[in-house]
């Protein structure tokens, strides 16, 4: 009997569903080097010369939208919520858990760390640099205020699907039920702390930290908000749609449910995404209501081909909101809204016998089974899916639904549906995560020539690369094309002029697509030194150029975006010493980096710029 009770939970283990990630908090970013708060590495660790994601869960997204109305929780400004991006570690720091990471070169997005906001780093795993065949479900470690909520990893030939992989109910978790009390029916109450008669809200893109905003019918961002007394259903969380508003509650004229979250359907894209909203509580006097529903979480695949082969049940990937449970005669819980699914796959090959369902749908809110009226809880939102291409349909079926609103009494009226047409989160992208993504780039001065070098994370998708020179920081020409032959790449620039000399490469993938390397530069050897400077970087409205010179001379600056476009051109007279340069001229720019070009006569000097509004 022992042995066959080892056997049997053996062989149970098999069918387990497999998490695969490590998170960790980001606590603080300086350069290169990473701040480490909680971190959970149970099932990854942070390695040096792996790559890593860094992702921007949460933000200060709600601006001054805080006051009792039904534009609390409206969205002020996007932040930096939803981006993220791929890097490398070069360095771990423990005592004894991680403490700090460092990481190959400066980040591309600014990552904002304040109360307001949560910042993650996710391990992001090679399972195989060729095919690779699933043994169990892929699923993510569910969102905890903190870290986790997102599934990633790669693949570098086919990944063959025998199982599903999911981010379902992973994401911001739905709000909590309070002890109820029989209040009066209200429709006025947005905002309050914790209390009997207003059911707390969903969690959202915006770190709630202040007590008085944690329950109320207002929506947070795209958490759903909670019902109010008597019996208020709660809203539905969103994402690429809108949640539901909830029911109205106990024989009220006017709604007591929870306002549904707000769209973020403007802002999906291949570089910024986001967990779908919790769905908000229900209210309730009785003891039965329910709390609202968790939002989908992230999943990320990069892979050359998806397959599936043989015959059985269809497979999924998935990252659906959760469905609020029923209730009896109280309030009922909002859907959580559907997470985020990026597919970066060049290849399809699903079999006829044994389909595959892509889905980030939004989650029901719960049905009141009491035959008397109360307020069922609202729909979640539509989730979002990105392929890089165009969408798979040979045996595959693509779905953004919206969650249904939860019935109001047994047998009558229903609660909001999430908004919007169905599969309106379905969304095209030339984007590549396996990236084109330099590690490091120098340029060195030899006797009679310049010695490039460069080393990529991975130089899967890369076709070639030109080396492009330029004498002015602004007009570049290719000399050479390189064939990609492996991570580690050098060339030799031959006699080239006894100037100041600016390089950079320019990646191809195999679809045509690039990118361009950072600007570096050889001084002439007798060339004096010109040192410049930026503060504050990053930039909100205006910055100070410092620039420091041996002779006096006239001079240009020039702003490069990563596109190797100039974008802003100034002329300038400098004086011997020190030079503070107001550049105010910047705001048109959009956000990101950009390099900041200084010629005085014939003496050149370079500084990045991240403009971060």
């Amino acid at each position: 009997m022992k042995a066959l009770a080892t056997l049997l939970l053996i062989l149970s283990s098999l069918y387990l569903p497999a998490q695969i990630n490590g998170y960790a908090r980001v606590t603080s970013i300086s350069s290169t080097t990473i701040g480490i708060g909680t971190s959970n590495e149970t099932y990854g660790t942070f390695v040096t010369g792996l790559p890593v994601l860094i992702m921007q869960m949460q933000d200060n997204t709600i601006g001054s939208n805080t006051s009792n109305s039904s534009s609390f929780g409206t969205l002020s400004s996007i932040l930096s919520a939803g981006h993220y991006e791929i890097t490398h570690i070069t360095s771990v720091t423990r005592s004894p858990g991680i403490t700090q990471v460092t990481i190959a070169s400066p980040l591309a997005n600014t990552y904002n760390i304040n109360s307001n906001s949560s910042v993650q780093l996710i391990t992001y795993p090679l399972l195989s640099s060729s095919d690779y065949s699933t043994t169990a479900d892929i699923t993510a470690v569910a969102w905890n205020g903190s870290i986790g909520g997102v599934v990633a990893f790669r693949v570098g030939g086919t990944l063959t699907l025998n199982h599903n992989i999911n981010a379902d109910n992973a994401g911001f978790r739905g709000g909590s039920v309070n002890a109820g009390n029989a209040g009066s029916c209200d429709n006025v109450t947005y905002i309050a702390a914790v209390n009997e008669n207003n059911a707390n809200k969903g969690e959202s893109i915006y770190k709630a930290t202040s007590s008085s905003y944690a329950a109320g019918r207002g929506r947070i961002l795209n958490g759903g908000g909670g019902g109010n007394s008597h019996n208020g259903g709660g809203g539905g969380g969103s994402n690429a749609s809108a949640g539901g508003e909830g029911g109205r509650g106990y024989s009220c004229s006017s709604n007591a449910g929870g306002l549904g979250g707000a769209t973020l359907y403007s802002f999906v894209n291949s570089s910024r995404i986001f967990m779908g909203g919790g769905g908000g509580a229900g209210e309730g006097n009785n003891s039965y209501p329910t709390t609202g529903g968790n939002g989908g979480g992230v999943v990320i695949i990069s892979a050359n081909q998806i397959s599936t082969t043989g015959s059985g049940s269809s497979l999924r990937i998935s990252a659906n909101g959760q469905n609020a449970a029923d209730v009896g005669n109280d309030g009922a819980g909002g859907g959580g809204a559907g997470g985020s699914v990026l597919l970066n796959v060049n290849n399809w090959s699903v079999a006829s016998t044994k389909t595959l369902t892509i889905s980030a749908n939004g989650g029901n809110g719960g049905n009141v089974t009491d035959a008397t009226a109360h307020g069922g809880g609202g729909g979640g939102g539509q989730g979002a899916l990105i392929f890089n291409s165009a969408t798979p349909t040979t045996n595959i079926t693509t779905r953004t639904l919206n969650g249904s609103g939860g019935r109001n009494y047994a047998g009558g009226t229903f609660a909001n549906n999430g908004a919007g047409s169905n599969n309106v989160g379905i969304f095209n992208s030339s984007f590549a995560l396996l990236p084109m993504k330099m590690m490091s780039f120098k340029a060195k001065k030899s006797p009679n020539t310049n010695v490039l070098e460069w080393l990529m994370e991975s130089d899967e998708n890369i076709d070639y690369y030109n080396v492009q020179r330029s004498y002015d920081g602004t007009n570049f020409e290719t000399i050479a094309l390189v064939q990609k032959n492996n991570q580690s790449y050098s060339f030799i620039d031959i006699n080239p002029e006894e100037k100041n000399i600016y390089y950079r490469i320019v990646l191809f993938d195999y679809a045509g697509h690039k990118e361009y390397s950072r600007i570096v530069m050889v001084r002439s050897g007798n060339d004096p030194s010109v040192h410049i400077s930026l503060a504050p970087n990053p930039v909100r409205s205006h910055t100070f150029l410092k620039v420091e010179t041996e002779q006096a001379s006239a001079g240009t600056i020039r702003i490069i975006n990563t596109l190797g476009m100039v974008v802003h051109v100034q002329n300038i007279h400098l004086n011997k010493g020190e030079n503070n340069i107001l550049l105010n001229k910047i705001l048109s720019l959009n956000n990101g980096a950009y390099q900041v070009i200084v010629n005085a006569g014939s003496n050149s000097s370079n500084v990045k710029m991240l403009i971060s509004r």
